[in-house]
């Protein structure tokens, strides 16, 4: 059976699969500016759309759709804090994130987010800046759904 989502739903449907996930202070499709990540509203989740590409393998069928989005993950901690690392909650997020994608049971079929895409999955190279100096640490995971 096709996917049959429309990108706004199909958007806060993964939206509302990552809220679930605990340890987040917040989770949002907002983008905010960079100061705005502090101590008290971190570490933080920002789905972030990244893209669109259709792939037509014939003129005789519509096209296969990839929808792209970026897990915008923030951490921020105290700097005097000397043990803590900001990007330990990052690590924790990315793994969180890689098992609620996951298909279940695994290995049989995909994601689908209740039928509404034909699969979602991590992809890619994970951008990360780990905060060492700074303590604010962030990583970027780019998301595909996969739709008909």
């Amino acid at each position: 059976m096709a996917a049959t989502g429309a990108r706004e739903e199909i958007y806060e449907a993964l939206l509302e699969k990552l809220q679930k996930l605990t340890g987040f202070k917040e989770v949002t499709r907002r983008k905010r500016p960079g100061n705005y990540w502090n101590v008290k509203n971190t570490p933080a989740l920002v789905l972030a759309q990244a893209g669109q590409d259709y792939e037509r393998k014939s003129v005789n069928l519509p096209p296969t759709r990839r929808l792209t989005v970026y897990a915008i993950l923030y951490n921020v901690i105290d700097p005097n804090d000397q043990n803590s690392l900001p990007e330990t909650p990052i690590n924790n997020a990315l793994d969180a994130i890689d098992a609620a994608l996951k298909p279940q049971p695994y290995g049989l079929g995909q994601e689908t987010l209740g039928g509404i895409v034909d699969a979602v999955y991590s992809e890619g190279k994970v951008q990360e800046a780990p905060g060492d100096f700074t303590g604010q640490a962030i990583a970027i995971l780019p998301i595909i759904l996969m739709l008909p």
